[in-house]
């Protein structure tokens, strides 16, 4: 549990830093619901990257377990980063948007 927890509250955290150009710019064009939106999708991907951090936990301590020495999962940090990269580049790119009207 303490895993999920810390993945959730550590991307989350990560995910609205990223999104602070669409905040900031929503907010002050009143488009409280760009803003609702860009803070959800920050919640919802860290409940999704929590439950994936459990799994690859999981996956290492199973390999471990079985007495293989290179045990690592590689592909919850690739993820994490990919979906960090295009939150952060669509952030950008609505609050140039909503910039320009």
């Amino acid at each position: 549990m303490g895993t999920f927890v810390r993945t959730f509250f550590l991307v989350t955290a990560l995910f609205l830093v990223a999104g602070v150009p669409v905040l900031v710019v929503s907010w002050q064009a009143n488009r409280k619901s760009i803003t609702r939106r860009f803070a959800a999708t920050a919640a919802g991907m860290g409940v999704f990257f929590g439950v994936a951090a459990v799994g690859s936990e999981q996956l290492v301590d199973d390999c471990g377990g079985s007495g293989s020495i290179a045990c690592l999962d590689v592909g919850y940090q690739g993820l994490l980063f990919f979906v960090g990269l295009v939150y952060l580049i669509a952030s950008i790119l609505v609050a140039f948007s909503i910039g320009r009207r």
